[in-house]
């Protein structure tokens, strides 16, 4: 993706704003004219995640939804990953 011409698109608010930084540079409008129907996104400091991986489309797919999030539970409380967190209102990424 690019922001301008011969300037790439980048994201330094992390995973959590992805979709916002989307939406602001007009991606998500030429998306839905484009009548594109989904966004596979992982981050590209996991070298083990299976770039679209078919069961997990399939599984979005076949129960309609809206997002599904792989993830798994830490190893020990300081071990350096992405934390998907649940606060009372909605959900956030930290």
């Amino acid at each position: 993706m690019l922001s301008a011409e011969s300037r790439i698109l980048t994201n330094p608010g992390g995973n959590g704003c992805l979709f916002k930084a989307m939406l602001h540079a007009g991606i998500l409008a030429d998306a839905k004219h484009r009548e594109v129907e989904s966004f596979f996104v992982m981050s590209t400091d996991n070298i083990l995640t299976r770039v679209a991986d078919p069961f997990l489309l399939g599984y979005c797919q076949t129960t309609h939804a809206d997002v599904v999030v792989k993830l798994f539970e830490k190893t020990y409380a300081t071990e350096s990953c992405g934390l998907l967190l649940q606060r009372p209102v909605k959900v956030h990424i930290d």
